[in-house]
């Protein structure tokens, strides 16, 4: 028999982006499949949109996060496989369809990853920059499998799911759920396949504030993970003295040379000290060395100009979550705000 998929979409005042959403689903060429849509709560016509779908519609007594609304999707799954999608995603009419092959080729894959595509809906620079930021992270990994999940649109074997437990209902908001259910899978010795082939759109719209505060808020939540000692992939980082396939170098250390660009700026410019020129020029220099792949990467894709623009822009982004790496362990140690 084909795989059943249970398409499951969390929602939550997505009113703006949830009809494509669904109607994407049900243009597949596949049609082993159920869509089961969570609301979590929503204020807006969410659900009003969900009852123009033939999808089944779920309604939590409680704003409870989105892996707790996943987690109340999965439990009515009757598909072997789960399909994790957020309600800003679109898919192809052959993404169903490719999910089912992976599984059925790659024997070793308990779940299975699609990336970005790198259709942007919103123009604007900030939107632009954010989406190939996203669409890169996955793209620039050489592996076949990778250390944990982004719930955008990633599928999982049911009864893997069933077994891990599904996601940490702990964690309040769309933030390092996914993450954490992706460390805890791998340590149980299960596989995450990566398929560049499956792609799909995402359809959000972010100002400059917007991904500088989400940054800073998923920064934070990262961070208050691996002090929870949730984080199994920066473990291991550690401990093989080797960068895994989503934690680059690139990733941990732009925050700190950001950080230290922004305080010996501050300083030289206050105290007309040459030494701390000197190592702003230099941090500057080595800021740009470290994020050449993807300045390379944006370059090809949008042009010179867009991506010295970005490269004043990761500035400032690196800069708010290298002020995350000051302010969580405060919360966490000082104010036990562990979550």
């Amino acid at each position: 028999m084909p795989h059943k998929i249970s398409v499951v979409i969390p929602v939550y005042n997505s009113e703006n982006t949830l009809g494509e959403c669904l109607a994407s689903v049900y243009r597949s060429a596949y049609k082993n499949y159920e869509v089961i849509a969570v609301d979590d709560c929503s204020t807006d016509k969410s659900v009003e949109v969900i009852k123009k779908f033939p999808c089944r519609l779920i309604r939590q007594d409680r704003n409870g996060g989105a892996g707790k609304a996943r987690n109340a999707g999965a439990k009515h799954a009757t598909g072997d496989i789960l399909l994790f999608m957020d309600s800003d995603v679109l898919i192809r009419k052959d993404t169903l369809a490719l999910f089912k092959e992976s599984f059925d080729t790659v024997k070793e894959a308990s779940a299975v990853q699609s990336v970005y595509s790198n259709y942007v809906r919103g123009k604007s620079f900030a939107n632009t920059y954010k989406m190939l930021y996203l669409r890169h992270s996955f793209m620039k990994v050489r592996e076949r499998f990778v250390p944990t999940i982004a719930s955008y649109c990633a599928a999982v074997k049911k009864e893997v799911f069933d077994a891990l437990g599904g996601f940490n209902e702990k964690i309040p908001s769309a933030t390092t759920e996914d993450d954490e259910f992706g460390h805890r899978l791998i340590k149980r010795g299960y596989n995450i396949f990566l398929d560049k082939r499956i792609e799909c759109d995402h359809i959000v719209s972010l100002s400059l504030k917007k991904i500088i505060r989400r940054d800073f808020k998923m920064a934070s939540a990262i961070l208050k993970s691996i002090l929870r000692n949730e984080n199994h992939e920066f473990k291991q980082t550690l401990r093989d003295g080797k960068f895994s396939t989503n934690t680059g170098f690139d990733m941990i250390a732009s925050p700190i040379v950001a950080g230290l660009i922004l305080v010996s700026g501050i300083a030289a410019a206050i105290g007309f000290n040459p030494v701390f020129l000197a190592i702003f020029l230099s941090s500057n220099v080595l800021f740009l060395a470290i994020n050449r792949r993807f300045l390379k990467f944006i370059r090809e894709e949008r042009g010179l100009i867009f991506a010295i623009k970005s490269f004043f822009f990761m500035l400032a982004d690196m800069g708010g979550v290298a002020f995350a790496g000051i302010t969580v362990p405060i919360e966490f140690y000082v104010l036990n705000k562990k979550y």
